[in-house]
């Protein structure tokens, strides 16, 4: 009996533990087994320390919190379950002098197979923490989609936190879509919306998250945004200032411009505070501009598929459509953007420089020359789903440009075909994780 509940656990964990919410002094830990059981967590620092926490009820959902820690401080971490223990290790943000480094990205979507190319290409890069610009999932009411996605992300997220904005796929409006976020994410409860709208601070940055499903305009989510910004303006700690929302108030892609976050007059407030760069998703491509001194990036090729570059606009200054990944390096008053694609070679590259003593200025040092591909061979259009609610989108003014179509020599194309799910090897093990839950369910009602 016991062999076979230890190779139940091994198969199917269905969340392994992930860090979540780590600040300078405290973190969380999730995870999930596949029936109701106590465990223990023992966390040990680099200098000797340990500390041991152990459950008291049985449980399928665990959250456990740690407070107390040292900044800048790698701890390890062992999780048993009924002497099955997974292993894993998290750094503590660190103090204000201490350079860092993250990794934005975003549309990871229903694609497992180029889901999982991303993030076998971005855990060569061993990030302080992770920022998704949103649609990690295809349906966020339908809970096997956010097992596909944990069983994608498990090797990174283990050590590795991660901090998402909702996405329009999340469904984060519905009942069921907000619960399977809340329950799968610890994040700060520090904004309107618990855990929807929110910010945290890393080193001497601080990093906003907005609800793209939520109104901009006259709202709660507004008032406590511009509220908030202006008092991290004047935060002396405070160097740099980031913000992500899933969908852009600027792009050269097939959705359009966020026209509610530029009528809010909260675009203009970013520029008047000294926001850094503003993150965003939603179109599936990489995009960086500029406009009137706000630097904004769209990184949406996170795994769903890649779509085309719909217009030229002149902020636009780089954009292609291809899977990738941007890294950010924050040492003291600058800040170094990297974007890569799946084959290791650089896309883009951009450092900014503030003040020493702070301020609002935004000084880019220096950056890739401007360049745009517009489409991919096999490129498909977007959903229909994708463009329901993008007023922009299908109006035509614009129209995609018929020639000049560039694909870097040397590099694959974009894979937009298949859904990941129909391959052998996922079959076999939907097949072994339903069979060895079938078996554990077994179990536990006959022994319990």
């Amino acid at each position: 009996m016991q062999i076979l509940l230890h190779l139940l656990l091994t198969l199917t964990f269905p969340r392994t533990p992930y860090p979540q919410n780590v600040t300078s002094n405290s973190m969380y830990l999730l995870w999930e087994t596949p029936m109701r059981m106590r465990c223990t967590v023992r966390i040990t620092g680099r200098d000797g320390e340990v500390r041991i926490h152990e459950e008291h009820l049985k449980l399928l959902d665990h959250q456990v919190r740690f407070d107390g820690l040292t900044p800048g401080t790698y701890y390890d971490y062992a999780v048993n379950c009924d002497s099955h223990v997974r292993k894993g290790s998290v750094k503590t943000a660190p103090d204000a002098r201490t350079p860092f480094s993250f990794l934005v990205y975003g549309d990871n979507r229903w694609d497992i197979r180029q889901h999982t190319a991303v993030v076998r290409a971005m855990m060569r890069e061993k990030p302080d923490f992770l920022l998704n610009t949103g649609d990690l999932v295809n349906d966020g009411t339908v809970g096997r989609y956010w097992y596909d996605f944990f069983r994608v992300e498990g090797p990174m997220l283990a050590s590795v936190p991660l901090y998402p904005a909702p996405g329009n796929h999340e469904k984060v409006y519905q009942s069921k879509g907000v619960h399977y976020w809340r329950r799968f994410f610890e994040l700060p409860h520090n904004g309107p919306a618990d855990e929807l709208t929110y910010y945290f601070d890393w080193g001497n940055t601080r990093i906003f998250v907005l609800d793209y499903n939520r109104p901009f305009v006259a709202s709660s989510q507004g008032r406590w945004f511009r509220a908030t910004l202006e008092e991290t303006a004047m935060e002396p700690s405070i160097q740099h200032i980031f913000v992500v929302v899933h969908r852009s108030p600027y792009t050269s892609g097939p959705h359009g411009p966020n026209r509610e976050l530029l009528a809010s007059g909260l675009v203009d407030d970013m520029r008047r505070y000294g926001v850094d760069i503003l993150f965003a998703g939603h179109d599936h491509i990489y995009e960086r501009g500029r406009v009137d001194g706000l630097n904004y990036v769209i990184s949406g090729g996170g795994g769903a598929p890649i779509y085309y570059v719909r217009r030229s606009v002149p902020y636009s200054l780089v954009t292609e459509p291809v899977l990738h990944y941007v890294r950010i390096d924050v040492r003291g008053p600058e800040v170094s953007l990297t974007a890569y694609r799946m084959d290791g070679s650089m896309l883009d590259f951009m450092v900014l420089r503030k003040k020493l003593d702070g301020g609002v200025d935004v000084k880019v040092l220096k950056e890739a020359p401007e360049r745009r591909v517009f489409r991919r061979v096999g490129t498909p259009e977007p959903d229909e789903e994708d463009l329901v609610g993008d007023s922009t989108a299908n109006d035509g003014t614009d129209s995609v440009q018929s020639s000049g179509f560039d694909v870097p020599s040397g590099e694959p194309e974009a894979s937009v075909t298949g859904t990941g799910h129909s391959t052998t090897g996922v079959v076999v093990a939907a097949v072994l994780f339903t069979v060895l839950s079938l078996l554990g369910l077994w179990m536990y009602l006959k022994y319990r």
